[in-house]
């Protein structure tokens, strides 16, 4: 049995949910925010053109196209630079929730200041005409349950990767990680 082509097919298949779980935060993330404005002001939405709505929608799907490949990316990096430095699983969910957190912050003020969103303090009237010069949004962010547990099992498929190549063909340390993703490397039992 060969250990290693089992680990990198768990380790492919981890990794494209992990790329499924990104682009459904930054979804759910910027809906929330951009979406969510339009709803609880049903004035500026009624005031906002058809075209400039036609171009919102397709401005914040550009954006998490985009940014789901870069987050890809600098999930990789991450992996890399926690690969060398002993961290928690805490401290590696905070990394990565502030990888994605950053550009979603971003991408998000973005898209509301572009297309003259008003700052959460303005009062959404039917006679409300000027525009915010400089608006003010809370953007809080959160990892999403879904990206936190993706990114769990692709770097407890990390670890099983470390701990193969450092039994160098001998006996793997027993682990969770090792149980649960990797579990034909044990030694098999004999009753």
């Amino acid at each position: 049995m060969d250990l290693d082509k089992l680990l990198d097919e768990r380790t492919n298949r981890a990794e494209a949910t992990l790329a499924a779980a990104v682009r459904l935060d930054l979804h759910c993330f910027l809906g929330a925010q951009v979406e969510g404005r339009m709803r609880d002001r049903p004035h500026f939405l009624r005031k906002t053109p058809r075209d400039l709505l036609i171009e919102i929608r397709k401005e914040l799907e550009r954006h998490v196209d985009t940014a789901a490949e870069d987050l890809m990316k600098a999930a990789w990096d991450l992996r890399v630079f926690l690969g060398t430095t002993a961290r928690t699983p805490a401290e590696e969910q905070q990394a990565l929730a502030d990888a994605v957190g950053a550009r979603a912050l971003k991408i998000a003020r973005s898209i509301l200041v572009t297309n003259f969103f008003p700052g959460d303090g303005v009062p959404d009237g039917p006679a409300s005409d000027v525009v915010d010069a400089s608006p003010k949004y809370a953007l809080p962010y959160a990892a999403t349950p879904v990206l936190a547990w993706a990114w769990a099992t692709v770097r407890e498929l990390d670890r099983v990767r470390f701990a193969l190549a450092a039994a160098k063909g001998g006996p793997v340390a027993d682990s969770y990680e090792l149980r649960r993703h990797l579990p034909e490397a044990l030694p098999a039992q004999t009753w």
